[in-house]
Parts: C-alpha cells; structure tokens; sequence
C-alpha cells in the first residue's frame, strides 16, 4: 500500500480513519464545543468523549497535518493505533478482513518500516568518502 506514495502523505491518509472512529462515537447534539476538545473546559476533561474529542482536536483535517513533522506523526500513528485497538477487541487481526483489522495492519506496517529504516540509519552511519580531487601519497 505504501511502496511508492510519500511517507508523511500515507500518514495524514492513515489518520482519516480514526478520526471517523472519532467522529462516530460522539454525540455531537449534546457537545457545547461540537466535538472539539477545549482543553480550558473542566466538562471536557470529565466527558465520556474526551479521548475522541481530543483525536478530532489532533486531527482537525489533512490540512493542520500536513504541517506537522513526519516524527510527530509517527508519534501520533502510534496513539492511533492504540485507540483504533481499544475499540476492536473481539477480532483474530490476523486473519480478519474487517476495515479495523486492514487499518491495523496497515498502520503497524508502516510504522515498522519507519522504525527499521529509523534503526539502520543510526546502526549504519554513511561513511565519508574521500574528494575526488585529492592523491593518495
């Protein structure tokens, strides 16, 4: 799925579906902030959609990601994730074909990749190779 796309627009495409998620669960009818999470309201803090309001609040639309740094997404792929999981718990991922289950699997391998990458880089520095113009004595 992510062989030739840019990374970081795999990313910001990644989260589209927690967001949904997200956006799903809330009822929106009874959220004075229409779904986004005021950090200044105690009742935000205390709402059952807190978590939720908070993956909108991240999100907020391709836009306000495509600004952020691939580690900052990397970071937040791995909460998603975790919050895509927290609500699917009853599948054999493995084998399950359900759009959670691909989501998962998708997201998982990008950010294996991104570690492997991330560690051979640190593992195996470039090595500086000599001037072209420079003689060997």
């Amino acid at each position: 799925m992510f062989q030739s796309r840019n990374v970081k627009r795999c990313l910001i495409e990644l989260f589209a579906y927690p967001r949904w998620l997200a956006v799903e669960k809330i009822n929106i009818a009874q959220c004075p902030h229409k779904g986004y999470f005021d950090p200044r309201d105690r009742k935000c803090w205390k709402c059952l959609w807190a978590t939720e309001c908070r993956w909108i609040d991240f999100d907020n639309g391709g836009e306000v990601l495509s600004r952020k740094s691939t580690s900052e997404l990397i970071e937040a792929l791995e909460r998603a994730v975790n919050f895509v999981e927290d609500r699917c718990t009853h599948h054999n991922r493995k084998e399950c074909d359900c759009h959670t289950c691909s989501w998962l699997r998708d997201a998982r391998s990008l950010l294996k990749r991104h570690k492997t990458k991330k560690l051979t880089r640190t593992t195996n520095p470039p090595t500086k190779a000599a001037p072209a113009n420079e003689t060997r004595a």
